[in-house]
C-alpha cells in the first residue's frame, strides 16, 4: 500500500515540476536560469523519475535515496529562504503582502512540498550520515556564489532581493552570505533530523 502511495505521489510530483519549469519558462524566459527554483525543481524531476522507475524495480540504493535527500533540502531552501522570507522583506517594505504568481506557486511552494514531503513520510532506505547536510549545501553554495559574482558585475539583478549586493556595504554583504548558508544548512539539518528520526 506505501509503495503505491509512493509511486503515485512521485509521478505526480514529477508531473507538477515539470509543467512549473515550462510554464516558468514560457514567462520568464532565459532568465529563468538565475533562479535557485529552476535547479531544485529540476533535481526533482530527475530524482523523481530515478526513484519510480527503481521503486517499480524494487532496486532503489542509497546513492538514490542521497539524491533525494539533496534534493528534498534543496527544495526546503526553495520554501523557506527563498519564498517566505522574500514575502515577508516585501511586506515590510511596502506594508503588503505580495502572494507569487500562480506559475511562481507551484514552483516554489506547491512543488518542493510534493517532494519533502514524500521524502520524510513515504521513502525509506539505510540511515544518512551526519555530512549529509555540509553535502547538501554545496549546490546552494554554488549557486550563491555565482548569482553574487553576476550582480556584482552588474549581468544580473537578483532575482532575489538578498542576492542585490552592488548596493550595499561589506559588512551587510558578510551578513547576506551568512544568513544564506544558515538558511541553506538549517533546511538540510531540519530534513536530515526528520527523515533521520533525529529530533
Amino acid at each position: 500500500m506505501k509503495k503505491n502511495i509512493l509511486l503515485v505521489v512521485t509521478i505526480v510530483s514529477v508531473f507538477l515540476s515539470m509543467l512549473s519549469v515550462i510554464d516558468s519558462f514560457e514567462i520568464y524566459g532565459v532568465n529563468l536560469f538565475y533562479h535557485y527554483s529552476l535547479y531544485s525543481n529540476l533535481l526533482g524531476i530527475f530524482s523523481g523519475a530515478a526513484l519510480f522507475i527503481c521503486t517499480l524495480r524494487e532496486n532503489a540504493g542509497q546513492n538514490l535515496r542521497m539524491l533525494r535527500y539533496v534534493s528534498a533540502s534543496m527544495m526546503a531552501v526553495t520554501v523557506m529562504p527563498g519564498l517566505f522570507i522574500e514575502m515577508l522583506i516585501n511586506y515590510l517594505s511596502m506594508d503588503m503582502l505580495i502572494w507569487p504568481e500562480r506559475v511562481d506557486l507551484f514552483r516554489r511552494l506547491i512543488c518542493p512540498v510534493f517532494v519533502v514531503g514524500s521524502y520524510l513520510l513515504l521513502e525509506e532506505g539505510e540511515p544518512l550520515g551526519k555530512s549529509m547536510p555540509l553535502l547538501a549545501l554545496i549546490p546552494t553554495i554554488i549557486y550563491g556564489i555565482v548569482m553574487v559574482v553576476l550582480n556584482v558585475i552588474h549581468i544580473v539583478e537578483g532575482p532575489s532581493y538578498l542576492l542585490m549586493v552592488y548596493r550595499e556595504e561589506l559588512s551587510m554583504l558578510i551578513m547576506r552570505g551568512a544568513f544564506i548558508l544558515l538558511t541553506g544548512y538549517a533546511a538540510g539539518v531540519g530534513v536530515w533530523r526528520i527523515s533521520e528520526k533525529q529530533l
